[in-house]
């Protein structure tokens, strides 16, 4: 490629992109002229030609302008760099400066004779050329912005521009960007609390929640308990009251801290467990709030130690137990069944295979199982499953539909296929049968 292509398709390049972003570049040279020309019309010095002036305004003679101007340059140079050594913290005690100083400092330091007529003229160019960047005040402090509110030497002059020393710069930087620093560490440190505060938060109201249920499932193994001996022991009341199961699970000296745990256990067990009841019982002389236990328990069976002891609409007609057990949605090979353990306690990976391998035995005799899952997550404890065919889920939904499981009535449910594998992708390609 000879340097003339190469300025060619550089030349074009550059082209294609002014181009490409032509609004852009226009939008940001019209800005620039309008900043400019706004600059420009706001930074034209003013020195007061008797010529465009009003008869009230003040105004300069030729002669005048010549002497007062290189005079207002070394003032406003003077201004620029006693408030850059003010600021810096060199060996100055104000800031600003009167005209009566400012007359005493000019010929005390450089004999320079200011007149008071010099400093009233003075007085009138800073106020007209405001981007000199040099403030009146008067002698009470307050911001003169025309010169109709009047001139006295008392009057105060301070820059608005400090001129300062390379060092003093790039210390105020040096400081500037500390500030920052401290800012940002704070505002870090504010996160870091916060994400802290909400994790213990959250920590802490899963712990209270797991402890929550734990108390729960205690009451009721307890009143679960009391309510089989009652069954055999007729002297035995049917009921418990709820003080004396407190006293039971919680010692003497845990009460006063567990006193929260266990009140939401009890407003728990009112509102949300079918299977008690809550009563008002006379006992030893004194009334009680009780409570009941008053679910039926499962059928005998000739295996006590079996998870599976029966059916509960076994022993009603085959027209009843139809009414009462009616299939629940449109026959699929997936099935979810309910109520397969108690929602109260995090459950481990044993007591997941426990129940995954309970599932599996039970169908083992009516058809593969191609795909389970147990969702420790549910509050009704629910297992999905997937039968390799209709007519084995068919037979699967019909044994599991309101059996007895470990004391828990199970019910049943088809899934549709697609929404089965929409919540499981991978059982849409499983066909190896699962053992337990």
């Amino acid at each position: 490629m000879t340097l003339e292509q190469a300025l060619s398709d550089i030349g074009k390049w550059v082209w294609s992109v002014l181009y490409k972003w032509k609004v852009v570049f226009i939008g940001i040279l019209m800005g620039f002229v309008v900043v400019m020309s706004l600059d420009k019309e706001d930074r034209r010095d003013n020195y007061l030609p008797c010529s465009t002036a009003s008869i009230l305004e003040p105004c300069l003679l030729e002669e005048e302008r010549n002497i007062i101007i290189p005079l207002s340059k070394k003032v406003r140079k003077f201004l620029h760099t006693r408030a850059g050594e003010y600021d810096c913290g060199v060996a100055v005690t104000e800031r600003h400066v009167t005209f009566h100083e400012l007359i005493e400092i000019f010929s005390q330091e450089w004999n320079i004779e200011i007149t008071r007529n010099d400093t009233k003229i003075l007085f009138h160019l800073f106020l007209y050329n405001q981007h000199w960047g040099v403030s009146i005040f008067g002698p009470d402090g307050s911001l003169i912005s025309d010169y109709m509110q009047g001139f006295t030497e008392s009057c105060r002059m301070e820059s608005t521009k400090p001129k300062k020393e390379l060092l003093c710069r790039v210390n105020e930087w040096m400081m500037a960007i500390w500030r920052s620093i401290k800012v940002v560490i704070t505002v870090l440190l504010l996160i870091i609390l916060i994400v802290v505060s909400i994790r213990y938060y959250i920590l802490k109201r899963k712990k209270d929640k797991e402890a929550l249920y734990i108390m729960i499932e205690a009451i009721i193994e307890i009143l679960r308990a009391h309510y089989r001996k009652s069954q055999n022991d007729k002297k035995l009341l049917p009921y418990v009251a709820i003080e004396h199961v407190r006293d039971m699970l919680i010692p003497p000296s845990e009460r006063r801290k567990k006193q929260s745990v266990w009140d939401k256990a009890v407003k728990w067990m009112a509102t949300q467990e079918s299977r008690v009841r809550v009563e008002t019982r006379k006992i030893a002389g004194e009334d009680f709030a009780v409570w009941r236990w008053i679910q039926a328990e499962p059928p005998p069976t000739e295996e006590p130690d079996s998870a599976w002891p029966g059916k509960a609409f076994e022993d009603y007609p085959p027209g009843l137990a139809s009414k009462l057990a009616p299939p629940v949605g449109t026959p699929s090979p997936c099935i979810r069944i309910k109520n397969m353990f108690e929602p109260v306690r995090r459950m481990d990976e044993s007591q997941i295979s426990d129940i995954r391998n309970a599932v599996l035995e039970k169908c083992k005799s009516i058809g593969n199982v191609l795909h389970i899952y147990v969702d420790k997550r549910s509050t009704h404890g629910c297992v999905y499953f997937k039968m390799e065919s209709l007519n084995t889920a068919l037979s699967a939904y019909k044994v599991l539909h309101g059996s007895w499981f470990k004391g828990r009535l199970i019910t049943s449910k088809y899934i549709p296929e697609s929404k089965y594998y929409k919540w499981f992708p991978q059982a849409a390609l499983a066909n190896i049968p699962l053992k337990s």
